[in-house]
């Protein structure tokens, strides 16, 4: 067709016009993928708490957030609508928090005490100490049944807490320098990570072993995704988390991660998942469909996780700091700022120090956006090249 037929001249000017094409629709590729990982999931702000921040959890309506300071003896509570901290004293070296979203209790694993202090969340006051196992290090609850299930590491047990109680049900053996523990509260299995023995503990909601599970090298956190029924667990020593299939207990993946992933958690609602990878300072950040979709810098050694689902929020514990990172996670698939709101707290107030504190952009939507580029460059190109015609004809 003479459409396509060129001179040597528009030949040579074709060529360049569509090389520069191919580079302008790469870079464009490129570029609004960055923007959408970068829009997706912004620090929005970044909040100082006490000494030697080592656990973290998100309360029952969002309002707080409470990080156990390991080196000050107590918890720094969070209001989250206006980064506000208090700090209550608890136990010694507290090293681990969780919430009982249902009865509004907070439980917090003193792991040099042999204990776990309670507060009432609503009144961010002490309710009692429960004296558990030796060094207790790792605390859930099942929000459907109320049992808090804490670690201690020194005996290689977990003390089984009724929560309408506060007494200790049940002392489960389990492996060896168990780390962590997490719930599945749809199927009530509860598992326990084996830091010494490189394996899960599965336990049933009668407390029975079901199955050790072989995983990676020195599994140090745990978290459930009960939508789809999978279990994560972060292998510090081999950068990676192993995936297992709740439904029949078999390890069916490893995902590399950062360094040292020492803390894990998942949005219930939409089933990200963020890794704390402790020795890189940041977050990787895993879709509910295991694919790796950011890595956020936080601060300095990230030592604990939480979400809050339904904001949205990611908060951090950076441990080196003495500081919290909050992430914009997404909600769905829009991603934009949320803060819950505010309530009066009972504890005496001190000095928060916040900084780096911006408003989340709305999230882009990869590909529309660069299917636009690719037109616009493409209509560039037309025009460019009936112009280029247009010369070459008048100089014939």
């Amino acid at each position: 067709m003479k459409f396509f037929s060129f001179t040597g001249q528009q030949g040579k000017l074709a060529g360049q016009l569509g090389a520069l094409a191919v580079l302008t629709i790469m870079l464009g590729f490129a570029a609004t993928t960055g923007l959408h990982a970068a829009t997706a999931f912004p620090v929005t702000k970044t909040v100082g708490v006490g000494a030697g921040p080592d656990g973290i959890a998100v309360g029952p309506s969002g309002t707080y957030v409470y990080v156990t300071d390991n080196t000050d003896n107590n918890v720094s509570i969070i209001q989250v609508s206006n980064d506000k901290v208090v700090n209550l004293t608890v136990g010694n070296g507290p090293d681990a928090v969780a919430i009982n979203p249902t009865l509004g209790m907070v439980y917090v694993a003193d792991s040099s005490d042999g204990n776990v202090t309670v507060i009432n969340a609503a009144t961010n006051k002490q309710v009692t100490n429960i004296t558990v196992g030796t060094t207790p290090d790792a605390i859930a609850v099942n929000p459907s049944t109320g049992d808090v299930y804490v670690v201690n590491n020194g005996d290689n047990t977990v003390s089984v807490i009724d929560g309408s109680t506060n007494k200790v049900t049940a002392t489960v053996p389990v492996g060896n320098a168990p780390d962590a523990v997490a719930v599945n509260p749809t199927t009530g299995n509860w598992y326990v990570a084996d830091s010494s023995d490189n394996n899960v503990t599965v336990l049933s909601s009668t407390n029975t072993q079901v199955k050790n599970v072989t995983v990676g090298n020195n599994p140090v956190a745990i978290a459930v995704n009960a939508i789809n029924n999978t279990v994560y667990v972060a292998d510090e020593n081999d950068n990676n988390v192993t995936l297992i299939q709740g439904s029949n207990n078999k390890a069916t993946a490893n995902m590399t991660v950062g360094n040292s992933p020492d803390a894990i958690a998942v949005n219930s609602a939409t089933g990200t998942v963020y890794v704390a990878d402790s020795s890189d300072a940041n977050v990787t950040v895993l879709s509910s469909v295991n694919k790796q979709l950011a890595n956020v810098t936080v601060g300095s050694t990230p030592d604990a996780v939480a979400v809050d689902a339904t904001s949205g929020l990611v908060f951090v514990a950076n441990f080196d700091e003495n500081s919290v990172s909050m992430i914009q996670g997404p909600k769905a698939a829009v991603v934009e700022t949320t803060t819950s709101s505010s309530s009066t707290t009972s504890a005496s107030e001190t000095t928060s120090s916040s900084s780096s504190s911006t408003t989340a952009s709305t999230s882009v939507p990869e590909f529309p956006v660069q299917l636009g580029i690719a037109a616009v460059v493409t209509a560039f190109i037309v025009v460019a090249y009936a112009f280029a015609r247009r010369a070459t004809a008048r100089k014939q």
